[in-house]
Protein backbone atom coordinates (compact mmCIF):
# COMPACT_ATOMS: atom_id res chain seq x y z
CA UNK A 1 0.00 0.00 0.00
CA UNK A 2 2.49 2.54 1.14
CA UNK A 3 4.81 1.50 -2.46
CA UNK A 4 1.76 2.48 -4.57
CA UNK A 5 1.22 5.77 -2.64
CA UNK A 6 4.14 6.86 -3.27
CA UNK A 7 3.91 5.99 -7.11
CA UNK A 8 0.71 7.69 -7.35
CA UNK A 9 2.40 10.66 -5.60
CA UNK A 10 5.34 10.96 -7.87
CA UNK A 11 2.71 10.33 -10.93
CA UNK A 12 1.49 13.16 -9.76
CA UNK A 13 4.23 15.18 -8.92
CA UNK A 14 5.91 14.79 -12.67
CA UNK A 15 2.13 15.79 -14.77
CA UNK A 16 2.16 18.57 -12.51
CA UNK A 17 5.53 19.59 -13.37
CA UNK A 18 5.11 18.81 -17.35
CA UNK A 19 1.50 20.46 -17.80
CA UNK A 20 -0.32 17.14 -18.61
CA UNK A 21 -3.48 15.59 -17.28
CA UNK A 22 -2.94 13.25 -13.48
CA UNK A 23 -5.23 10.76 -13.12
CA UNK A 24 -5.46 9.62 -9.05
CA UNK A 25 -7.90 7.69 -6.73
CA UNK A 26 -9.00 10.33 -4.12
CA UNK A 27 -11.14 7.49 -2.02
CA UNK A 28 -13.54 4.67 -2.02
CA UNK A 29 -17.10 4.01 -1.74
CA UNK A 30 -18.10 1.33 1.50
CA UNK A 31 -18.31 -1.69 -1.27
CA UNK A 32 -14.84 -0.60 -2.32
CA UNK A 33 -15.72 1.18 -5.77
CA UNK A 34 -12.73 3.44 -6.63
CA UNK A 35 -13.76 7.77 -6.74
CA UNK A 36 -11.43 8.64 -8.95
CA UNK A 37 -10.33 12.42 -10.11
CA UNK A 38 -8.85 13.79 -13.26
CA UNK A 39 -6.57 16.78 -13.00
CA UNK A 40 -5.89 19.14 -15.86
CA UNK A 41 -3.35 21.78 -14.99
CA UNK A 42 -3.43 25.54 -15.99
CA UNK A 43 -1.11 27.15 -18.38
CA UNK A 44 -0.18 29.57 -15.87
CA UNK A 45 1.47 29.35 -12.30
CA UNK A 46 -0.99 30.28 -9.65
CA UNK A 47 -3.93 29.84 -11.07
CA UNK A 48 -7.60 29.38 -9.10
CA UNK A 49 -8.14 26.06 -8.34
CA UNK A 50 -11.78 24.31 -8.68
CA UNK A 51 -13.66 20.72 -8.53
CA UNK A 52 -15.69 19.72 -11.06
CA UNK A 53 -18.11 16.83 -8.94
CA UNK A 54 -20.43 15.10 -10.94
CA UNK A 55 -23.00 12.06 -9.47
CA UNK A 56 -23.12 13.25 -5.99
CA UNK A 57 -26.65 11.43 -5.66
CA UNK A 58 -25.39 8.32 -7.72
CA UNK A 59 -26.79 9.62 -10.89
CA UNK A 60 -24.56 8.47 -14.18
CA UNK A 61 -25.48 11.13 -15.96
CA UNK A 62 -24.66 13.84 -13.91
CA UNK A 63 -21.45 11.90 -14.07
CA UNK A 64 -21.58 11.10 -17.50
CA UNK A 65 -21.66 15.17 -17.77
CA UNK A 66 -18.50 15.81 -15.95
CA UNK A 67 -16.65 13.59 -18.14
CA UNK A 68 -17.26 15.11 -21.23
CA UNK A 69 -16.37 18.12 -19.89
CA UNK A 70 -12.97 16.48 -18.49
CA UNK A 71 -12.61 15.29 -21.83
CA UNK A 72 -12.73 18.75 -23.72
CA UNK A 73 -11.60 20.94 -20.61
CA UNK A 74 -8.56 18.44 -21.42
CA UNK A 75 -8.49 18.87 -25.10
CA UNK A 76 -8.71 22.90 -24.85
CA UNK A 77 -5.64 25.15 -25.45
CA UNK A 78 -6.98 27.67 -23.31
CA UNK A 79 -6.44 26.16 -19.58
CA UNK A 80 -6.50 29.34 -17.45
CA UNK A 81 -7.73 27.39 -14.65
CA UNK A 82 -6.44 24.01 -12.38
CA UNK A 83 -9.56 21.69 -12.76
CA UNK A 84 -10.29 18.44 -10.90
CA UNK A 85 -13.08 16.79 -12.15
CA UNK A 86 -14.46 13.86 -10.01
CA UNK A 87 -17.46 12.42 -12.58
CA UNK A 88 -18.60 9.44 -10.03
CA UNK A 89 -17.97 11.35 -6.92
CA UNK A 90 -20.56 8.25 -5.09
CA UNK A 91 -19.88 5.27 -6.94
CA UNK A 92 -22.26 3.03 -4.72
CA UNK A 93 -25.13 5.62 -4.48
CA UNK A 94 -24.95 6.07 -0.91
CA UNK A 95 -26.59 8.74 1.06
CA UNK A 96 -24.58 11.82 1.47
CA UNK A 97 -24.34 14.00 4.92
CA UNK A 98 -21.28 17.02 4.99
CA UNK A 99 -20.28 17.24 7.33
CA UNK A 100 -20.02 13.54 7.86
CA UNK A 101 -21.58 12.13 10.58
CA UNK A 102 -19.19 9.92 12.93
CA UNK A 103 -17.70 7.75 13.57
CA UNK A 104 -15.13 8.23 10.83
CA UNK A 105 -15.22 6.47 8.05
CA UNK A 106 -17.34 3.67 9.04
CA UNK A 107 -20.43 5.65 8.89
CA UNK A 108 -20.01 6.95 4.90
CA UNK A 109 -16.72 5.58 3.71
CA UNK A 110 -17.86 7.77 0.65
CA UNK A 111 -18.58 11.00 2.74
CA UNK A 112 -15.43 10.88 4.38
CA UNK A 113 -13.59 10.38 1.65
CA UNK A 114 -14.74 13.36 -0.12
CA UNK A 115 -14.97 15.38 2.70
CA UNK A 116 -11.05 15.05 3.34
CA UNK A 117 -9.69 15.37 -0.05
CA UNK A 118 -12.02 18.62 -0.36
CA UNK A 119 -10.11 19.78 2.76
CA UNK A 120 -6.73 18.58 2.12
CA UNK A 121 -6.80 20.45 -1.47
CA UNK A 122 -8.83 23.38 -0.36
CA UNK A 123 -10.29 24.51 -3.68
CA UNK A 124 -11.47 28.03 -4.30
CA UNK A 125 -14.38 27.11 -5.71
CA UNK A 126 -16.44 23.75 -5.67
CA UNK A 127 -19.15 23.14 -8.71
CA UNK A 128 -21.49 20.25 -8.30
CA UNK A 129 -23.20 19.25 -11.73
CA UNK A 130 -26.84 18.45 -11.61
CA UNK A 131 -29.40 18.81 -8.54
CA UNK A 132 -27.43 17.28 -6.49
CA UNK A 133 -27.34 19.01 -3.00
Amino acid sequence: MQTRTLALSLLLLSSVWHGTVAAQTIGMSAERRAIDAFSVPAQQVDAPDVVVIGSLSGDAATGNEVLAAYEAYANSPNNFLDVTFIPFANPGGAELAFPPPEPAYSANWTAWSLWHWLASHAPDTVIFVGGDE
